[in-house]
């Protein structure tokens, strides 16, 4: 048994742990500092990057969390010897498959966007950023 391995994968569990804590933190929290990350300045006001802390605690912070978990699980996959040899590349190239599926995914969600599709949005603030929207399809 490599106990690298497993203390690597370990890590990448823990590290997956805490930033989806603080992704979920970011979604449901109610104080002021864990919603750093909402725009304040009405969207006719809006400049380059003003929207880019949406981007990070709904978009990036969830998939780097879900990245780390990913990574975990591969990690724990090459520890035991027998799941190594049967299972791991067809399952190590599926996940890095995925993985990447997936990023390319969240990237085009988050960059260059005024407004993140709604879905991403907590409940809380998907009316405000609906409104901001029709306003911006109106303005074309």
């Amino acid at each position: 048994m490599d106990y690298g391995a497993l203390l690597a994968a370990v890590l990448c569990f823990l590290v997956s742990g805490v930033m989806l804590m603080l992704a979920a933190w970011f979604r449901w929290g109610r104080s002021g500092v864990a919603r750093w990350w909402v725009r304040r300045q009405p969207v006719d006001r809006m400049m380059f990057m003003h929207a880019a802390g949406e981007g990070v605690a709904l978009g990036l912070v969830p998939y780097l969390g879900q990245l780390m978990a990913a990574i975990g699980v591969v990690l724990l996959l090459a520890v035991h010897p027998g799941v190594r040899d049967v299972l791991h590349a067809p399952v190590m190239w599926t996940v890095v498959a995925l993985e990447i599926v997936l990023a390319i995914v969240v990237m085009l969600l988050v960059s260059n966007r005024q407004i993140l599709a709604l879905f991403v949005y907590p409940g809380w603030l998907r009316p405000q950023r609906r409104a901001e929207r029709q306003w911006l399809d109106g303005r074309r």
